[in-house]
C-alpha cells in the first residue's frame, strides 16, 4: 500500500496520491451504501460532456496502468465488472456501455518481447447449483428508418511482415463431466423483417484471402463434424440443409462450387468422399439422392443430373475445347499375401421399378428406362466435314496377370432382355435390338454396320467365335448325290464350296441312303490353282459311311488353325476312297463361321 494513500484533487482532476518507494495509492469511486432493507446501492456514472452545437461529446476512458520501465512489469488490468448478486435468486448485475463509440483495448506490449494486453468478456460464473453461468452477448447497435443495422466485427489482430495473423475462434463450452454435450455454435444470418418482403441474412464461412505476393494460397474453409473420443462413439455429423420453402416457393437450393483458376490455372477440385473405414470394417457409403414426392396428384421426383461444361469456343481455325469428361469407377481389390485378392468394386446402374397398379382395372407403370446417348458431332459451316459422333464403348475388364499361377479370365459382357412377368397373361419377353446409325440426309451414303468381332487367340489358341445360342457355326457347305447314277469314284476328289471371304471350319458330317460297301470320305482345304484333293485336309481322319441307311457320321476337325482357315478364294473338295461300290443319297456336309 502506498505510504501516503491520499487522494490528490487539482481543477478537472482526481488522481491517486503517488507512491513513495512502495506502490501507486489506489483511486476508488463507490456509490453509496443503501440504508434501507430493500433499498437500491448508489449508483457510479461516468458520462463523457455533452457536446455543443456539431461538437463531440467527451470521451470516456478507463486504462489500466501502464507499467513500470523494468524488464517484466505488466499494465494494469482494467475491468468492467457487474455487481455480484448476493441475494438467494437474483442475477448479477450486467454490464453495459451504450451510446456513442465504445472501446476496448488491451494494453500495448513491451518494446522488446513482451505481448499486446488481452481482452476477456466472461459472463458471471453461477455459483449456486444447476445454475447457468452468465450469457454474454455482442449486439449491434438499433438503426433508424432504412439505414443498416450496426455490425459486429470480431478480426484476429494483425502482424509483422511474416507472422500469422491472429485467430478467431467461436467454440462452444465443454460439456460436463458426466452426460453433458457440449455447447453449440451457430452461424445464422439475421431472419428477414417480420411481415416485410426482406430477405434472410447470409452467414458466410470464408478463408481469408492470400497475400499479394507471387504464391500464396488462400486459406481454407472447413466445417468438421467432432471426434468421437468415447469408446464406441459415432463421429459428429455435418449436415448442409437448404432453407425449406413456404406455398408454392421453391425450398432453398445447395450450390458447391469450387474456386476459377486464374488465368492458367485450372479451377478448384471436387471430392466427395466418406470417412477411411475402421480397421476390419467397410468405409461409409455415398449417396446421391433427390427429395421425396409428398404430392398426391402424382408428381414426378426430382431429377438427377450429372453433367460437365461445354468446352471453350476456338476462334479462327483453333480446335475447340473438349467438354470434361466423366467417369464412374471404383477402385481395385485389396492385395492379399497367401489368400485370395479382393474384387474390384462393382459399378450398378439401376433404373428404377414401374409403380404398382392397385385397382383392378389399372395397368402396372413401365419400368424406367436406361438410355446410354453420346453426343451428336459438331455442325460445320463451310466445306469442311462435320463432327463425328461420340463412341460407346462397353468393354469388360482384362483378366488378372498371374506371375507362377494361371492368369484371370476376361471379363463377359452379357445382354439380357427382361423376363415377360407372371399373370393371367404371360407378359412378352423383352427383345435386344442392335441397329446401325442411319446415313445422314442428302446424298447416297451407306448406313452404319454392325460388327462383331470375337478376340484374338495367343500361341496356339483359336481366336474367339460368334455363336448362336451358345453354339458356332454360321453356314453349311454341302456336297451331295443327287442321282443314284452319279456315283462318286475311289481316289477321286470333288470341289464343292469355294470361299469368297474368310472363314473356318467348325464341323463335319456325312451320311447315305444305302450302302454295300464302307467307302471313306475325306474334307480337303485347296489353295491356290492346286488340283481339287491336292491340299490339307481339314479332318484328323476320314470318315467311313455306316451301312445303316441314313445314319450320321460325324467327323473331327484338325486342331491346327492354318489347317481349318480359308481365305478368300480357297476351296473344300471331298476325296472319296475304299470301296465305293453302289452307295446312293450320299451327302458330306460342313459348317462354316465368318471370321
Amino acid at each position: 500500500m502506498a505510504s501516503t494513500p491520499a487522494t490528490i484533487i487539482t481543477a478537472n482532476a482526481i488522481a491517486g496520491q503517488p507512491g513513495s518507494g512502495d506502490a501507486g495509492g489506489a483511486l476508488a469511486v463507490t456509490g453509496g451504501l443503501a440504508g434501507a432493507t430493500n433499498n437500491a446501492g448508489g449508483a457510479v456514472p461516468i458520462t463523457g460532456g455533452a457536446g455543443a452545437g456539431t461538437g463531440a461529446g467527451g470521451a470516456v476512458t478507463i486504462t489500466g496502468g501502464a507499467s513500470g520501465t523494468g524488464s517484466t512489469g505488466a499494465g494494469g488490468a482494467a475491468s468492467l465488472i457487474g455487481g455480484a448478486a448476493l441475494s438467494t435468486n437474483n442475477v448479477g448485475g450486467a454490464t453495459s456501455v451504450i451510446g456513442g463509440a465504445v472501446v476496448l483495448a488491451g494494453g500495448a506490449g513491451g518494446t522488446a518481447a513482451g505481448v499486446g494486453g488481452a481482452i476477456t468478456l466472461t459472463g458471471g460464473t453461477a455459483t449456486a447449483a444447476a445454475t447457468a453461468g452468465g450469457a454474454l452477448t455482442l449486439t449491434g447497435g438499433t438503426s433508424t428508418t432504412s439505414a443498416a443495422g450496426g455490425a459486429i466485427n470480431l478480426t484476429g489482430g494483425p502482424v509483422g511482415s511474416t507472422g500469422t495473423g491472429g485467430l478467431v475462434a467461436v467454440a462452444g463450452g465443454v460439456g460436463g463431466t458426466t452426460s453433458g454435450p457440449g455447447g453449440a455454435a451457430s452461424v445464422t444470418g439475421g431472419a428477414g423483417g417480420y411481415g416485410g418482403t426482406g430477405n434472410g441474412g447470409t452467414g458466410t464461412v470464408a478463408g481469408g484471402a492470400s497475400g499479394t505476393g507471387a504464391t500464396g494460397n488462400g486459406g481454407a474453409a472447413l466445417v468438421t463434424g467432432g471426434a468421437a473420443v468415447s469408446t464406441a462413439g459415432t463421429g459428429g455429423a455435418v449436415t448442409v440443409v437448404a432453407g425449406v420453402g413456404t406455398t408454392t416457393g421453391t425450398g432453398g437450393a445447395i450450390s458447391v462450387t469450387t474456386g476459377a483458376g486464374g488465368t492458367s490455372g485450372l479451377s478448384g477440385a471436387l471430392t466427395l468422399a466418406t470417412g477411411v473405414g475402421g480397421t476390419t470394417s467397410a468405409s461409409g457409403t455415398i449417396t446421391i439422392q433427390t427429395g421425396a414426392v409428398t404430392a398426391t396428384s402424382g408428381a414426378a421426383s426430382g431429377a438427377m443430373t450429372i453433367q460437365t461444361a461445354a468446352g471453350a469456343t476456338a476462334s479462327g481455325a483453333g480446335t475447340g475445347g473438349a467438354s470434361g469428361a466423366i467417369t464412374v469407377q471404383t477402385l481395385a481389390g485389396g492385395t492379399t499375401g497367401t489368400g485370395t485378392g479382393g474384387a474390384g468394386g462393382l459399378v450398378s446402374i439401376l433404373t428404377g421399378v414401374g409403380g404398382a397398379g392397385t385397382g383392378a382395372a389399372t395397368a402396372g407403370g413401365a419400368g424406367g428406362g436406361l438410355t446410354v446417348t453420346t453426343g451428336a458431332g459438331g455442325a460445320t459451316v463451310g466445306g469442311t466435314v462435320g463432327g463425328v459422333g461420340g463412341a460407346v464403348a462397353v468393354p469388360a475388364g482384362a483378366g488378372g496377370a498371374g506371375s507362377s499361377t494361371t492368369g484371370g479370365a476376361g471379363g463377359a459382357i452379357t445382354l439380357t432382355a427382361g423376363a415377360g412377368g407372371k399373370g393371367t397373361t404371360s407378359g412378352a419377353a423383352g427383345s435386344i435390338t442392335l441397329t446401325a446409325g442411319a446415313a445422314g440426309t442428302g446424298g447416297n451414303i451407306a448406313g452404319g454396320n454392325i460388327n462383331l468381332i470375337g478376340g484374338a487367340g495367343v500361341g496356339t489358341g483359336m481366336p474367339g467365335e460368334v455363336q448362336v445360342n451358345s453354339v458356332s457355326g454360321f453356314s453349311e457347305a454341302v456336297w451331295q448325290q443327287y442321282l443314284p447314277a452319279s456315283v462318286p469314284v475311289s481316289g477321286s476328289s470333288y470341289t464343292f464350296f469355294m470361299a469368297n471371304r474368310a472363314y473356318r471350319v467348325k464341323a463335319a458330317s456325312c451320311s447315305c441312303s444305302s450302302s454295300a460297301t464302307v467307302p471313306t470320305v475325306d474334307v480337303i482345304k485347296d489353295t491356290g490353282t492346286g488340283a481339287p484333293g491336292a491340299g490339307t485336309s481339314v479332318l484328323t481322319g476320314v470318315m467311313t459311311f455306316n451301312t445303316t441307311a441314313n445314319t450320321r457320321v460325324v467327323g473331327t476337325v484338325s486342331g491346327t488353325l492354318a489347317n481349318i482357315a480359308l481365305a478368300a478364294g480357297d476351296r473344300l473338295s471331298t476325296k472319296w476312297a475304299g470301296t465305293v461300290g453302289s452307295i446312293t443319297g450320299a451327302i458330306v456336309t460342313v459348317t462354316l463361321i465368318p471370321i
